[in-house]
């Protein structure tokens, strides 16, 4: 199960953690994530805590499935003091993804406004924010990214005005 699921059964009463003899983890990664990068979310504190504890006793032996041989990877084993294990039988199965293109001339030009507007925004903030994903980002969070990078505080202003511009746009292109 995903960590999110176990707490979910967990506080709806379906499951008592002392009846586990072993517990295996889908997703293992997102113990960690941060929820500040591309693909990533953020667990709750109550997710992860779960999660941890469980790592912890000596009863319950915990085993975590991750994508082998990526950043993710490595962080999970750091810090989950994790020892990777792999298979070189094991294969996953192939998979397709199909779109269906629903088209629109308003919709498409409205759209690339917005994508355009975002990438200015986005060009800007790239340079403090890496690969973080502005919109998971907040403005206490951007503050303390700009001081660990020691940056003076007057260049805040400009970053502080491009996260929320970005974000007044994101939000804007989803209700749109």
């Amino acid at each position: 199960m995903t960590a999110i699921a176990l707490n979910n059964d967990y506080i709806l009463g379906r499951i008592k953690l002392d009846s586990f003899d072993i517990v295996v983890f889908d997703e293992a990664h997102r113990v960690v994530a941060l929820g500040e990068e591309l693909g990533q979310y953020r667990y709750s504190v109550h997710y992860k805590q779960l999660a941890l504890s469980l790592t912890t006793s000596k009863k319950i032996v915990v085993l975590g499935l991750t994508i082998p041989e990526t950043e993710r990877t490595s962080e999970t084993e750091r810090h989950l003091a994790a020892v990777g294990v792999t298979s070189e039988t094991a294969r996953a199965p192939k998979t397709e993804t199909y779109a269906v293109l629903l088209e629109s001339n308003d919709a498409v030009k409205a759209d690339l406004w917005f994508r355009a507007q975002m990438w200015r925004a986005l060009n800007n903030l790239r340079k403090v924010l890496g690969k973080k994903i502005p919109w998971k980002i907040s403005e206490a969070r951007l503050i303390e990214i700009l001081e660990e990078m020691e940056l003076p505080e007057w260049r805040y202003k400009g970053y502080i005005a491009a996260l929320r511009r970005y974000r007044d746009l994101y939000q804007a292109r989803q209700d749109t």
